[in-house]
């Protein structure tokens, strides 16, 4: 799915969600509440998030990204790390078929690399069996950090910088020697100099031109979810009010809501309820309540409304 640049209907586009993301949060302390053990609690969360799954399905929701395992979550007992990573293949094994004649397609974000072989070899069979469906794109947020996303983007952009730099390499190199052997021939002080402020303004025009690279549409295209419409409405259960590290950048323009719900208790009425609170709001995208009214009630050129429309990846900033 790409973010579409050619925006729908104004007034229809203005409050519609299409892109939820949930940090699920709160399943050790229902399962204390509960008189269970925290394992047992993890297992209750797995339940809601299928039910969530299948809510987001049945209300058009287009896009439902999770935070299901930090890359601080590691610090966790080893014992629970090791409940965890074996619910999570345990839910890959039996949701896969649901989930794949539900239409919805799973992708996984993250360092991949830190888990074993067999349950990465799970992860990508899942990926590929279901990466033709569209009613739902549903990416599992795994041994993931908003910073390592916003590091790992910074170096993407950087190495292929690099890479154009180091294949013009030969050509710069041969056009140095050239350079060299005429002033060695000369015999020239003055040669030599030239020679090497030509050397060194090369360098800095190279270093400049590799900063150069490192703007806010190149970090975006770099980042985790940058072919999805950016997220308009993300859920923190547990009421607790911070985002973990989780999607710092793509959450940059979000509806932000905190809810005391513990996630296993979670479920559609309370999705729909928070959809429902999120058409209330107003997104003004540095503009003020006065400018937002007028445009919902006037038809605004093509131009304004994918300038200010979030699934454009093209924000005002405030």
């Amino acid at each position: 799915m790409q973010a579409s640049s050619e925006a729908p209907d104004w007034t229809t586009t203005i409050n519609k969600v299409r892109h939820i993301a949930i940090i699920m949060d709160g399943n050790q302390r229902w399962a204390r509440a509960q008189g269970l053990n925290g394992i047992e609690g993890h297992s209750a969360g797995a339940r809601a998030l299928k039910r969530t799954v299948r809510a987001a399905v049945e209300q058009d929701v287009e896009v439902l990204t999770v935070f299901a395992f930090s890359s601080e979550n590691w610090r966790r007992p080893e014992l629970e790390v090791q409940a965890l990573m074996t619910l999570f293949m345990q839910a890959l094994t039996e949701e896969l078929d649901e989930l794949f004649s539900a239409g919805v397609q799973l992708r996984f974000i993250g360092d991949l690399s830190a888990f074993n072989p067999s349950l990465r070899q799970a992860m990508a069979a899942a990926c590929e069996k279901t990466q033709n469906n569209s009613r739902l794109i549903f990416n599992v947020a795994v041994n993931y950090g908003g910073r390592w996303d916003i590091v790992n983007a910074c170096r993407s952009v950087v190495r292929n910088q690099l890479r154009q730099v180091l294949e013009d390499r030969d050509v710069l190199k041969t056009t140095q020697s050239f350079e060299d052997n005429s002033a060695s021939k000369s015999n020239s002080k003055v040669g030599n100099n030239t020679v090497r402020q030509n050397t060194n303004s090369t360098v800095e025009s190279q270093i400049e031109s590799i900063c150069e690279t490192i703007q806010e549409h190149s970090l975006d295209e770099a980042m985790a979810l940058a072919d999805l419409p950016a997220v308009d409405l993300c859920i923190r259960t547990s009421g607790e009010y911070r985002l973990s590290n989780f999607l710092l950048w793509q959450l940059a323009y979000a509806e932000l809501a905190f809810i005391d719900t513990y996630w296993p208790d979670f479920n559609a009425a309370t999705m729909a309820q928070l959809i429902q609170e999120f058409q209330q709001r107003q997104r003004r995208f540095g503009r003020t309540s006065e400018q937002i009214s007028h445009l919902v009630n006037t038809e605004p050129s093509s131009d304004l409304i994918s300038e200010v429309h979030w699934s454009t990846k093209t924000t005002v900033m405030e």
